[in-house]
């Protein structure tokens, strides 16, 4: 393994570890909860929407990273996800 190798690894892995903001979560979480209780406003479905767009964004450059770690490792992307107990998140 080169030292660009390992570098290219820890910068992945960096950016992997990042996860999407908490405060994302939370509020992701409350407005899915009003859309069920059928209590949701205009603005704050856009707003969810608008959540979901974001987090539909962040999975596609979190699976695009763990692609390229996989290539990096010559694995599959279940290895690289089993390995490191990326596992989906419940909401």
């Amino acid at each position: 393994m080169t030292a660009t190798h390992i570098s290219d690894e820890s910068a992945l892995l960096m950016k992997i570890n990042e996860g999407w903001p908490e405060e994302n979560w939370r509020r992701y979480g409350e407005l899915i909860c009003k859309r069920r209780a059928e209590t949701l406003t205009e603005p704050e479905r856009e707003e969810l929407i608008a959540l979901g767009d974001d987090l539909e964004m962040w999975n596609v450059r979190m699976l695009e990273r763990l692609l390229e770690l996989a290539r990096l490792r010559q694995t599959s992307l279940d290895a690289v996800m089993k390995e490191l107990g990326i596992k989906p998140r419940p909401i």
